[in-house]
């Protein structure tokens, strides 16, 4: 109560607060949106289209929301951009290969590659190694 107290005068520290605080005690039913941190309900009393799933406790929660605030389509189940015809789990893995891909891109295009030990990139110049 008193961190509440604490940080309700400070807007965006309030806002981290709760989405904090929200993450930490896993509300099924309460997210913040992955952009501006606005607190998003879920109401019970809208038709929202559900995906069908396995477990039980998810049947009742909506994939597909849009922030009020800043209008951003996201994924409650796994906060991430709306990812249309894709399961979290293939959207996350895509996400990886593609992150994956550009950390290589990156490092060919500097002609460095990772020491084994540190790995910190180095590049070969002139008989000296530069370390980025």
């Amino acid at each position: 109560e008193s961190i509440v107290n604490f940080v309700r005068y400070d807007p965006p520290l309030h806002e981290r607060y709760l989405k904090l605080y929200l993450n930490a005690n896993q509300n099924p039913r309460a997210k913040t949106c992955p952009r501006c941190c606005h607190l998003y309900s879920l109401d019970t009393t809208k038709s929202i289209p559900l995906e069908k799933t396995k477990k039980k406790t998810n049947k009742k929660i909506p994939k597909q929301v849009q922030c009020s605030e800043c209008s951003l389509v996201w994924c409650f189940r796994c906060s991430a951009p709306w990812h249309e015809n894709l399961t979290c789990k293939q959207f996350i893995k895509g996400d990886r290969l593609l992150l994956k891909w550009i950390n290589q891109k990156n490092e060919e295009q500097w002609n460095a590659r990772k020491c084994p030990k540190c790995s910190s990139l180095i590049q070969r110049a002139g008989g000296m190694s530069l370390f980025f």
